[in-house]
């Protein structure tokens, strides 16, 4: 990834080696560019960053501009507050998820529950408390998973 920086400003970005080669139709590349090539037609490689640390209400995301940092271009990143709309659908696809797993650790003990079965009070404990997960106050996010034998 690519950004063409005229006097310490992004003029494109992103820029690739196909741009700079139609931008440039009369002159002839080697196979490899190297760094300093890039640079006398103002090109700079643009390295892709981790994107910062964010809360739960947060969300980072690329801004489209490159910016240099430490004397390196990297794409940019900001934040912003969750909409009300965006937890919702967190919190619904959470919960979806957390149910999921909660009905696959209630089928892997449902043949405890066969009539010809006697189930231990240690067993009806834990898929009681399986089924009690939606009612956890950290639902969907902070669950307290029961084990068996609780």
């Amino acid at each position: 990834m690519y950004a063409r920086i005229v006097n310490g400003s992004v003029e494109e970005f992103p820029y690739s080696i196909k741009k700079l080669k139609i931008d440039n139709p009369n002159t002839s590349f080697p196979k490899s560019l190297v760094e300093d090539t890039l640079a006398s037609h103002n090109v700079y490689e643009v390295i892709d960053v981790s994107s910062p640390e964010i809360s739960n209400s947060q969300i980072a995301y690329h801004t489209g501009n490159a910016v240099q940092v430490d004397g390196k271009w990297q794409r940019e990143w900001a934040t912003r507050d969750k909409t009300s709309d965006e937890i919702t659908e967190e919190n619904n696809r959470l919960a979806s998820e957390t149910r999921e797993q909660r009905t696959k650790l209630l089928a892997e003990t449902d043949f405890y529950a066969l009539s010809d079965v006697t189930m231990s009070d240690a067993m009806k404990a834990y898929r009681q408390a399986l089924r009690d997960v939606p009612a956890q106050e950290g639902f969907p996010s902070d669950i307290n998973w029961p084990t068996l034998g609780e």
